[in-house]
C-alpha cells in the first residue's frame, strides 16, 4: 500500500491509476481511512487524489460513495466538497426512513439508473461524514470544528468520542470557540490543536485548579476519570497551578 501511495496519485496497484467513475473508491483507502501519509510531499497527492475523483465524476457512483466521498474531504479540510457530496446523499439517495437507495431513485437526473436497493451502510457513514466536520482525533491529537462550513457561525457538539479515550463537548459562538470539555476515560495524556488562536485556560473541574496553555498543541497531563475545560484567555493570577 505505501508504494501506492508514493506516486503522484493514489493508484489501484504501482503503475496503475483509476481511469473510469466507479462506485468503490478503494484504491483511496491509504488516505481515508487508514492515513497512510504523511511524507512532505503526501498533502500534493492527496489534493491531486481527490482531483481526480471530482474529474471522473459520479456517473458509476452508489449513494454510499458519496458519504464516503464527504468523509475524506472533510478529513482534508475539502470543506465545501464535503458538504456538497454529503448533501448529494442526503437529498438524492437517502430514502424517507433514513437508508440507502444505491441509485438516483427520485430519478432526478443526478445519477445512474436503477432499483432503490434498501441499505444501512450509507446512512453510518453520512453520520460519520458529519462527525468529521465536527471532531477529528487520528494522530492522537484532538481537533474541534476542524472542517466546519465558513456559514455555520454557531456550533456545538455533546459527548462525541475521540481517540484515546476521550469524551469532548465544544461550543462555537460567532466563528469562535468558546468551550471544550474534555472527560479522560483512561488518564492518558491529553493533546489537543489549539483553536483559540492564543493562550488559553485548562481548568480541573473536580478541583478547580487551572492553568495557562500556550502553543499550537496544547498538552496536559490527565487522571482516570478526569473532567477537564478549555477556555480562551489567560487564567487568573491568583489560580493554583496544576501539574504539567
Amino acid at each position: 500500500t505505501s508504494a501506492m501511495l508514493c506516486e503522484k496519485l493514489a493508484m489501484l496497484r504501482p503503475g496503475v491509476s483509476i481511469d473510469h467513475s466507479h462506485c468503490h473508491q478503494s484504491h483511496l483507502m491509504g488516505l481515508y481511512p487508514l492515513d497512510l501519509h504523511g511524507a512532505p510531499g503526501d498533502r500534493d497527492m492527496v489534493n491531486a487524489s481527490i482531483d481526480r475523483l471530482i474529474l471522473l465524476g459520479g456517473g458509476g457512483w452508489s449513494g454510499w460513495s458519496y458519504t464516503w466521498a464527504s468523509m475524506m474531504a472533510g478529513r482534508f479540510g475539502r470543506i465545501e466538497l464535503a458538504n456538497h457530496w454529503l448533501r448529494m446523499h442526503v437529498d438524492h439517495f437517502m430514502l424517507p426512513n433514513t437508508l440507502h437507495g444505491n441509485y438516483d431513485y427520485r430519478d432526478a437526473g443526478v445519477g445512474a439508473k436503477g432499483d432503490a436497493a434498501m441499505t444501512l451502510e450509507a446512512g453510518f457513514s453520512a453520520a460519520a461524514a458529519i462527525l468529521e466536520l465536527l471532531l477529528q482525533s487520528h494522530g492522537g491529537l484532538i481537533r474541534v470544528f476542524p472542517s466546519c462550513l465558513p456559514r455555520w457561525a454557531d456550533a456545538r457538539f455533546i459527548n462525541l468520542r475521540a481517540e484515546g479515550a476521550f469524551v469532548v463537548c465544544a461550543d462555537m459562538k460567532d466563528h469562535e470557540v468558546r468551550r471544550i470539555d474534555i472527560e479522560s476515560e483512561a488518564g492518558e495524556t491529553c493533546r489537543a490543536v489549539n483553536p483559540f488562536g492564543g493562550p488559553c485556560t485548562l481548568t480541573d473541574q473536580a478541583t478547580g485548579k487551572t492553568r495557562q496553555l500556550r502553543g499550537s498543541v496544547l498538552k496536559f497531563a490527565t487522571r482516570r476519570g478526569g473532567r477537564y475545560r478549555l477556555t480562551p484567555g489567560k487564567a487568573p493570577k491568583a489560580a493554583i497551578s496544576l501539574p504539567p
